[in-house]
């Protein structure tokens, strides 16, 4: 944590703007200011991915945006077949976070977790895989979940947009920042197998 605030003084400063010399041309009032909002603008949008990924309400959020970027499959069969799994993972030791599951009708080979313990298994996924082959890719998206990869990645990426963006002193509503980050995670950074596969070559 001391070094994400060290990264953050470091990109406030150098946003400010040097001269040919060398010599920051901003007063020090200007610096303060603008480290003050990289500061909050920091804590706002620590707080707001915390509140989508710890607490129902955020998870209900999520799962309603995420379905309408990907479509939900409308079949209760394969629906249920994908809840009774993580169902069954998650009664172990292991899995301390609660999960919803969808089906998407992508005929892709894709399952991912986002924010809000959310997870969409593709119908392509569903329609390859026996249960145990399910079961092992819905465990390895539990895994995600249970680790925060997603939100704490946001969290390191998100910090130096805020920082700069309060430093230059563009940062407009801090509440906007943060749902603005949030959507473009939910748009990009989702951890598909295909993207794990390449991470592991």
């Amino acid at each position: 944590m001391k070094e994400t605030w060290k990264r953050m003084l470091c990109a406030a400063v150098l946003t400010m703007g040097i001269t040919s010399t060398g010599i920051l041309t901003v007063e020090a009032h200007g610096l303060w200011e603008a480290l003050g909002k990289s500061v909050l603008g920091g804590i706002s949008v620590h707080q707001h991915l915390s509140d989508l990924d710890n607490t129902e309400k955020g998870q209900q959020e999520m799962l309603e945006k995420t379905k309408d970027r990907t479509g939900v499959y409308d079949n209760y069969a394969y629906q249920m077949r994908a809840k009774r799994i993580v169902d069954e993972l998650s009664k172990s030791p292991h899995v301390k976070r609660s999960y919803v599951v969808y089906v998407n009708p992508d005929e892709d080979f894709n399952a991912f977790m986002t924010f809000g313990r959310v997870m969409s298994i593709n119908k392509g996924t569903m329609d390859l895989l026996d249960d145990d082959a399910l079961a092992a890719v819905i465990g390895h998206e539990l895994s995600h979940g249970e680790h925060k990869d997603l939100v704490n990645g946001a969290k390191k990426s998100s910090i130096l947009s805020t920082v700069i963006g309060a430093a230059t002193f563009n940062s407009g509503d801090l509440g906007q920042i943060a749902a603005g980050l949030t959507g473009k995670y939910l748009d990009s950074q989702v951890f598909t197998m295909s993207q794990e596969k390449m991470l592991m070559n």
